[in-house]
């Protein structure tokens, strides 16, 4: 992913709990919508 410019995050509950760290990722991406992108 790097090498298109992507940046790995990690969130809470990433590895045990797919839900919460989804919504973690939507909650970045509404904040800044211009910096992050999220493919769901």
């Amino acid at each position: 992913m790097k090498l298109f410019g992507a940046d790995s995050i990690t969130v809470p509950g990433g590895g045990t709990d797919a839900l919460r760290a989804l919504e973690y990722a939507k909650k970045i991406v509404e904040e800044n919508p211009d910096k992050h992108h999220l493919f769901d």
